[in-house]
């Protein structure tokens, strides 16, 4: 519901902003001197028929083929869905119009065609591809940053650190050095490029945060709520690795290859503090970060995909569907007690094969 308001809110302002602009001062305006309901009306549908088509363009926007391509052609789709739906929408009227009986068949398209060609139509037509730019422009913005990240940003939450408790993942590909001197540079850049773009749906299913890309491996986060939900710090490595199976023929095609990815999971307080002038983001400061990349590290010594701490077993709700098995008290470089690791795979009912 959060989210839905999130999305409608942006709609509402241009809507709103539009109507202010367009019959401010008006005839129209002191015809509802005593109907107000009309213009909220033409304000509340308005701003959620805007939702609706910019919520598909996102749609479309989010296809695989599509979101790969420059940001530029994405921005022009935004545009070109929400322009051509307005469009058809008010086509859709002109029907309307006639099977109340206000227009002949013949003056269907003859006045939708003189309506389209107005100065009051065309200006808002313009208005219109304005806003959607700008909306897309922050859309993108959130993409790039991570939504989070940007509000976080906007309100200053963070401009003083302060202290959170956080799940963090670093999931990072399997015998990359091999994958980069038998690929090189170029197709080994195109493997990262296409794994990450793998990992949005899994992302979005599992509610990510992601913190940031390094070189071949993401760092991942949660707040605890959202991170213990459905065992989101542990599916969203099965959902990852699902989707790299399916497509098993594209990968194999070309790049000879399958990726494989490993992960270490742990969660801990952090400080989060806003850093930077010209380029400002947010960081997480704490020795849980370096504990859990320690962690990932330890993969390869027992041959395990997805290694746990114990606080990350201790906090979640749901593991019917997991199987757990303890590697004992380990000692991670840089530590001086040591932390008990635990493995990670799905039972037989998960059908899931880890490679």
């Amino acid at each position: 519901m959060l989210r839905l308001i999130i999305n409608v809110i942006p709609w509402l302002i241009v809507t709103g902003m539009y109507i202010l602009i367009r019959f401010g001062g008006t005839q129209e305006t002191a015809d509802w001197a005593y109907n107000y309901s009309a213009m909220i009306i033409m304000w509340l549908v308005g701003g959620v028929l805007l939702t609706i088509f910019f919520a598909f363009s996102n749609y479309l926007a989010m296809k695989p083929l599509i979101r790969k391509q420059a940001y530029i052609y994405i921005m022009l789709l935004r545009v070109i869905v929400v322009f051509v739906s307005l469009i058809l929408m008010s086509l859709a009227a002109r029907f309307m119009l006639f099977f109340q009986g206000h227009l002949s068949a013949d003056e269907i398209i003859t006045s939708w065609l003189e309506r389209l060609t107005t100065l009051p139509t065309l200006a808002a037509f313009l208005y219109l591809i304005v806003a959607v730019s700008i909306v897309s422009f922050i859309v993108h913005m959130s993409f790039m940053t991570g939504q989070p990240l940007l509000i976080n940003l906007l309100l200053g939450k963070y401009h003083l650190p302060k202290e959170e408790q956080r799940i963090f993942m670093f999931l990072s590909l399997k015998d990359f050095k091999y994958n980069a001197e038998v690929l090189g540079h170029k197709q080994y850049s195109r493997l990262i490029q296409d794994c990450f773009h793998d990992l949005t749906e899994s992302a979005i299913a599992c509610d990510v945060e992601i913190y940031q890309y390094v070189g071949n491996e993401a760092v991942l986060t949660w707040l605890p709520e959202k991170g213990i939900k459905n065992n989101n710090c542990i599916n969203v490595y099965y959902q990852f690795h699902q989707t790299l199976q399916h497509k098993k023929n594209y990968y194999m095609t070309l790049y000879g290859t399958v990726p494989q990815f490993v992960a270490g999971v742990n969660a801990g307080l952090v400080m989060v503090a806003e850093i930077g002038d010209i380029k400002r983001d947010i960081t997480y400061l704490s020795d849980v970060l370096n504990t859990t990349a320690r962690i990932q590290d330890q993969c390869e010594r027992f041959d395990k995909s997805l290694l746990i701490s114990s606080e990350i077993k201790k906090i979640l709700t749901c593991p019917l569907s997991l199987s757990f098995k303890s590697m004992g008290s380990v000692l991670l470089k840089g530590k001086e007690k040591p932390v008990k690791l635990w493995s990670v795979s799905p039972d037989s009912s998960a059908n899931i094969t880890i490679g």
